[in-house]
């Protein structure tokens, strides 16, 4: 923004307005003692033009007025945003290091009486051949009950 709040743009035109009422009421007491002269009439119409187009100046400046007080309303929200952006970012960060966390834990499977590599294999979602590899097993290889497998890979991240 432009660094002005609008208390000191308020300020601004209240003071403007007030210099315009003196400026008008001087103009009135010097063109008052004048007043019969022929070339009065022209002056007063000068006058009253000059005066038309300070009124609509001040109009303007109220409509300026208006949209600084917008535009100031619009920074808060945006401020306000950008707030809930970050608070957004550092959730988003954190529960990432969450799964960070889990994944880069190994798990294990300890095999029971009965259990084969294609049901191991199936239960955790990996080939057998996936499981031989994680545990470094031979195609032929037997397991037995009580042993302990590797059953997710550990994520280094």
């Amino acid at each position: 923004m432009l660094g002005f709040s609008s208390k000191d743009i308020k300020l601004f035109l209240i003071t403007l307005v007030i210099s315009f009422a003196v400026a008008l009421i001087i103009l009135f007491i010097m063109l008052v003692p004048r007043i019969g002269n022929e070339g009065d009439d022209n002056q007063i119409k000068l006058i009253q033009a000059r005066l038309k187009r300070l009124e609509d100046k001040i109009v303007k400046l109220e409509e300026v007025n208006e949209k600084l007080a917008k535009i100031e309303q619009l920074g808060q929200e945006i401020s306000m945003l950008k707030e809930r952006l970050n608070r957004l970012e550092t959730s988003i960060t954190h529960n990432d290091a969450k799964v960070s966390k889990k994944a880069t834990k190994t798990r294990y499977h300890q095999v029971l009486p009965g259990q084969t590599l294609w049901g191991t294999s199936r239960r955790y979602g990996l080939t057998v051949e996936e499981l031989r590899k994680l545990n470094g097993l031979a195609p032929g290889a037997v397991i037995h009950p009580g042993q302990k497998l590797i059953v997710s890979p550990a994520n280094n991240k």
